[in-house]
């Protein structure tokens, strides 16, 4: 139970972060921020990242079935700022088991089976440092464990 509330917070921070922005039109400089997140060598499909700075607002991403992202930061826009970072890597939160939020079936998403630690900030030991010019090929590796 615990963790399907954790998994509420967490998603509902990420999309409040992607909307709210700061700074507007004039917000922080972002760069291109894409890779992929793999665990044990395999692409890690599926999985929502938060990627938090010691300062400045988080960026965010969701991978496809390939592992692959793209960073999201302030008001929605493409990017992130350059910068180290601590990870978190959650499954995504499937109440309805496959349906969506219309209530129309969908494909019910393969189990996620991630430690809870790399999920919350102050237990993730995942970190990645973004190049002040950007980067296209980030890894993002998660312990097989």
């Amino acid at each position: 139970m615990f963790q399907c509330v954790y998994r509420v917070a967490a998603l509902s921070l990420a999309g409040l972060m992607l909307l709210t922005g700061c700074g507007g039109e004039t917000g922080p400089q972002l760069v291109s921020a894409k890779g992929r997140v793999t665990r044990g060598g395999q692409p890690l499909g599926n999985v929502v990242l938060q990627l938090i700075p010691e300062s400045g607002p988080a960026s965010a991403a969701q991978t496809n079935a390939a592992g692959e992202f793209t960073l999201y930061g302030a008001g929605g826009k493409e990017g992130s700022l350059p910068g180290k970072f601590k990870v978190t890597v959650a499954c995504p939160f499937n109440p309805a088991g496959g349906s969506s939020a219309s209530g129309t079936a969908e494909a019910a998403a393969p189990p996620c089976n991630l430690p809870q630690k790399y999920s919350v900030p102050e237990t993730t030991d995942l970190t990645l440092e973004i190049p002040a010019d950007g980067s296209t090929s980030l890894l993002i590796e998660v312990p097989a464990e």
